[in-house]
């Protein structure tokens, strides 16, 4: 099992997306060429990152100040809500926008959800990701110590 956005993590997804045709060849179609990262919200920097060329991924592994055209961020409690119980279908997509769960910090989320050729295989990339065997613990944030109801009574 692997810890989440960590260089094996990656490099999994990696593999899963150069092995899945309907990917790869949606983005082939639109010469999709780009360097995306992946992160967490609030951090300075995103943690992996994938090199596409021409809808193949050339270059998976820890983030090291490479030039990104697409960065997502989310929360670790929302990418394992996404990966781990919920999915991330259309109908999630928009409103996980909207309301900032899911930060483009690079990227144009408005034109590329536009463009089916671009949207399909997006989508689709965070079903691999749910396939992806993770282990969230190590990301897990460190839980604040509940106050009791309404702050008054302690545990």
């Amino acid at each position: 099992m692997n810890d989440f956005l960590s260089t094996d993590w990656i490099q999994e997804l990696a593999s899963a997306w150069n092995n899945e045709p309907s990917i790869v060849d949606s983005l082939a179609k639109a010469n999709f060429t780009a360097k995306v990262g992946y992160g967490i919200i609030g951090e300075t920097q995103a943690r992996c990152y994938i090199q596409i060329e021409n809808g193949i991924i050339i270059n998976s592994n820890t983030y090291t100040n490479q030039q990104l055209e697409w960065d997502l961020r989310a929360s670790i409690s929302h990418w394992r809500k996404w990966l781990e119980e919920d999915g991330f279908g259309l109908s999630n997509m928009g409103p996980a926008v909207a309301l900032g769960r899911l930060k483009f910090v690079e990227g144009d989320y408005r034109s590329m959800i536009k463009n089916p050729k671009l949207a399909v295989p997006f989508l689709q990339h965070f079903d691999l990701m749910s396939n992806i065997p993770t282990n969230f613990d190590k990301n897990r944030p460190k839980q604040k110590k509940s106050k009791g109801i309404f702050g008054f009574f302690k545990r």
